[in-house]
């Protein structure tokens, strides 16, 4: 048996986003808004903007103040 894996919202929502960055599914310039995302996750905005500052760390994303992020080319 392996064992269940527990993984915190915030690395489920980057895991969902890094994969649609490097599927093509997000493009490069494209604003993403939190609301928006935790709308179409179903889940709160919380979530989401800790998986943006994982992202920008990442150096996938920008964030921009009061205006969400913006994938990286």
């Amino acid at each position: 048996m392996e064992p269940i894996i527990i993984q915190p919202a915030r690395e489920k929502v980057a895991a969902i986003l890094r994969k649609a960055i490097f599927l093509g599914e997000l493009k490069p310039g494209e604003v993403l808004s939190q609301e928006e995302m935790a709308s179409k996750l179903g889940i709160s905005r919380m979530p989401v903007r800790e998986a943006f500052q994982m992202l920008e760390r990442d150096g996938l994303l920008v964030l921009q103040n009061r205006r969400g992020a913006v994938v990286r080319g």
